[in-house]
């Protein structure tokens, strides 16, 4: 059991959640409005990419600036996370930017 626990918190998509469900945003001049409270991970699909339902479509814009934002490695300034729309998600991943 504990292997298996390990296992899903070394997949990507889930470090991937972890860093981004606390980030703030901007949205309805609400406080308290958190990527975690907008969107509903779905973290089954892949073990590298972040699919996410979101609750709202107002949610993108704000959701893609503040991933621009976010440094993933400060000692690799190239990664850092990409957002696009794929079907019904919104598909978060690792890119590498040259």
């Amino acid at each position: 059991m504990a292997t298996a626990k390990k296992t899903a918190q070394t997949k990507l998509s889930h470090q991937i959640w972890d860093r981004i469900k606390d980030i703030d945003l901007e949205l309805f001049a609400l406080p308290d409005q958190y990527v975690e409270v907008n969107a509903t991970p779905v973290l089954d699909i892949s073990d590298t990419e972040l699919h996410l339902l979101l609750k709202a479509e107002a949610v993108l814009p704000q959701l893609e600036e503040k991933l621009r934002e976010l440094k993933w490695d400060r000692n690799d300034p190239t990664k850092q996370l990409e957002v696009y729309q794929k079907s019904k998600f919104v598909v978060v991943k690792l890119a590498s930017v040259d």
